[in-house]
């Protein structure tokens, strides 16, 4: 019974609960960063990372990989909409909650994007606008997922 809560609040967090938070924080704000700031001058210039990032992005514009990527990117986007969907209906009678028609919007415009995608890929192999689109939604129902575990 160590684990029973008692009285109207939870628990004060403990120092490794502090600590583990923040260093969650900060890896989420330095992968967001890296995100969001990639093709900066100023980040792309320094020592660490220069050889991290020109890697990276030779991987997302190689043609013979950025297919592979899309198709993995939207397997996890799929996958997360499901476990979250599964994951809301769970204590209640029904797997679908009132977001429904949202997610379905997003779905219709990625599923859009790929057609786009896939028929015309000599063309969107030389950007990566549609693996950033991608990527933020994989990201966006990542963080919903991940909230929705409380």
């Amino acid at each position: 019974m160590a684990g029973l809560r008692t009285g109207f609040g939870a628990a004060p967090p403990t120092r490794s609960g502090i600590v583990r938070g923040a260093l969650g924080a900060v890896l989420v704000a330095s992968a967001l960063s890296v995100c969001l700031f990639g093709e900066c001058e100023a980040l792309s210039a320094t020592r660490g990372l220069k050889d991290i990032l020109g890697e990276a992005a030779a991987t997302l514009r190689d043609a013979g990989t950025q297919w592979m990527i899309f198709v993995c990117a939207g397997i996890y986007f799929l996958t997360l909409v499901i476990l979250r969907r599964r994951l809301a209906g769970a204590g209640t009678g029904t797997r679908w909650n009132a977001s429904l028609p949202g997610e379905l919007w997003l779905v219709g415009l990625l599923a859009v994007v790929a057609l786009v995608y896939a028929f015309d890929y000599t063309q969107a192999v030389k950007s990566t606008q549609a693996l950033t689109l991608l990527g933020g939604a994989v990201l966006g129902q990542g963080a919903a997922f991940w909230e929705s575990r409380k």
